[in-house]
């Protein structure tokens, strides 16, 4: 199975994952304007998908800086032009936090010490971002 390619700072969005109820999580995305009701299809794509898929510690990530991302193609942000994921002068709040385009995540590989393009496993992201 190939590598899921995914952006950088969605590492911090699957930890919350798992330490946030999934009502919270709703609403939050709500309040943030990322869906309007709490069965938008964002919601299992951002919740169920990415954290059944950080449960399985052995699947393979790649993590990119910048574009679209499974989470980033599915996003209402992206999809009416709100969001620009190539460039770092733009920015979106995500559950409260800012998230400055590329500069995001480049700060989260700065962060955990990981590097752009490489393969890693769940196991390894989960390790080195603690949770």
């Amino acid at each position: 199975m190939e590598p899921l390619l995914l952006r950088a700072h969605h590492i911090n969005s699957a930890k919350l994952l798992f330490r946030t109820p999934k009502e919270q999580i709703i609403e939050e995305m709500r309040k943030f304007g990322y869906i309007e009701h709490s069965s938008d299809s964002f919601v299992d794509i951002v919740y169920e998908n990415l954290q059944q898929y950080f449960k399985k510690l052995s699947n393979k990530l790649r993590l990119a800086v910048g574009g679209l991302d499974i989470i980033c193609e599915s996003c209402v942000k992206n999809k009416k032009g709100l969001c620009k994921p190539n460039k770092t002068e733009e920015y979106n709040i995500f559950l409260g936090a800012k998230s400055f385009g590329k500069g995001a995540d480049i700060e989260i590989l700065d962060k955990y010490g990981l590097e752009a393009n490489k393969v890693y496993t769940v196991n390894e992201i989960r390790n080195t971002a603690n949770f």
